[in-house]
């Protein structure tokens, strides 16, 4: 019993620097210039210091995990740090320390979580915290909204900040309680709504239908649950109507960015992505293994724009090496998340809405380079820890 409380305090103390740290990641997304402030670096150190004492004492449990999804993440954190010590970069080495921390952060959140989860039975504890920092990830959200669409013109007020609250959805899903499930979609919602992303909205609807499809048609045990499917694609197609009714009295802002995909091919994505492959074609034979070094898309492209596509973005900055881990990764949650449909988990529907949250955004946006990637890496380390856990003591 005492040593569940510990791990409660831990969860409580980590949750509370991860939300510090994404509020501070919100805020440096939301400049138009680069922002190292010292409060931003102080939420980095935190998070990773303390993610890192913890894998320290637990050290001696590395010897007894033997899960294909963990043995992909610590590939890549070495991946990760070989790049970073090794392939210039032209950056400082405080600018580097901290963009190498930033990424291998979500990833060693993973191994952390799994083991405390695997070991311990906190998953409602965690969940509660969980959706108190979601509040608090849509209120610095709306502040944000707020402060940028006084300060811009609204067609500039398309915010992907908005994904920080949209990929902690899935760990709500796990609730019992179906009101609070349905109020944490709504207010989710919402968020992505008001945010304007092309990209988001579609990710919201794909990976709302994901959750339900699985749900009703492969967990669920129910005589009508086909007729309770097609019920919940009529309110999301009234929700998708009441929407565009809401867009066109408010000027057609987003009916108007949806015409412009064939003008501005996907905000300049096109132009990028025929740039990052023609350099990668003409790359040299190291750099096509080991890379060019972080953010070395965003330093070499004309446009200095990130990929705004993981598999683009890493192929061509980690080299081919790191894609393959990265790959990996996606068969190993495939596979977990077809092992926990097969057997009817209740985390089966959540688990397929996050990975198709993180495949349809890592295509047209980026997840891995991103601090809002420790929310799904928490979630898949909570799910495959609970499962393991369950599975030993049935």
């Amino acid at each position: 019993m005492k040593k569940e409380s510990l791990e409660k305090f831990y969860i409580g103390i980590i949750s509370l620097f991860i939300l510090n740290f994404s509020y501070q990641m919100m805020l440096s997304m939301n400049q138009s210039e680069d922002f190292i402030g010292f409060s931003y670096v102080i939420s980095v150190i935190l998070l990773f210091f303390s993610i890192i004492i913890y894998l320290f004492v637990k050290f001696r449990d590395f010897f007894y995990i033997n899960n294909k999804i963990i043995n992909t993440i610590g590939a890549l954190i070495f991946g990760v740090l070989f790049v970073s010590v090794f392939i210039p970069t032209g950056l400082s080495t405080k600018d580097l320390s901290i963009q190498t921390i930033k990424i291998i952060i979500p990833l060693l959140a993973f191994v952390c979580f799994f083991i405390v989860f695997s070991q311990n039975n906190i998953e409602v504890f965690y969940l509660k915290i969980a959706a108190l920092c979601t509040i608090m990830l849509v209120y610095f959200y709306y502040v944000e909204y707020q402060l940028t669409y006084s300060l811009i013109d609204n067609e500039f007020a398309s915010l992907n900040i908005s994904y920080f609250p949209f990929l902690m959805l899935p760990t709500l899903l796990c609730f019992d309680n179906k009101r609070l499930k349905t109020f944490f979609v709504a207010i989710i919602a919402i968020t992505i709504f008001s945010s304007f992303k092309r990209g988001g909205l579609i990710a919201f609807f794909l990976s709302i239908t994901v959750y339900y499809t699985v749900e009703y048609l492969f967990v669920i045990s129910n005589n009508q649950k086909i007729t309770k499917l097609m019920y919940v694609f009529l309110i999301i197609a009234l929700i998708v109507f009441i929407f565009f009714i809401y867009d066109s009295s408010s000027g057609g802002y987003f009916w108007e960015r949806l015409m412009m995909l064939n003008e501005d091919e996907g905000s300049g994505r096109i132009d990028v992505y025929k740039e990052i492959i023609l350099i990668i074609e003409n790359t040299s034979l190291s750099d096509f293994i080991f890379g060019h070094g972080h953010d070395a898309v965003f330093r070499s492209t004309t446009q200095s724009l990130s990929a705004h596509n993981d598999f683009l973005e890493i192929f061509y900055d980690y080299g081919i090496l790191i894609f393959g881990i990265y790959i990996n990764l996606h068969i190993q949650l495939v596979k977990t998340a077809i092992s926990l449909v097969k057997s009817k988990s209740r985390f089966a529907s959540p688990f397929a809405m996050s990975y198709t949250q993180f495949l349809f955004l890592s295509l047209v946006s980026s997840v891995f380079i991103y601090p809002y990637f420790i929310f799904l890496t928490t979630f898949w380390a909570m799910v495959i820890g609970v499962t393991k856990r369950e599975t030993v003591y049935l």
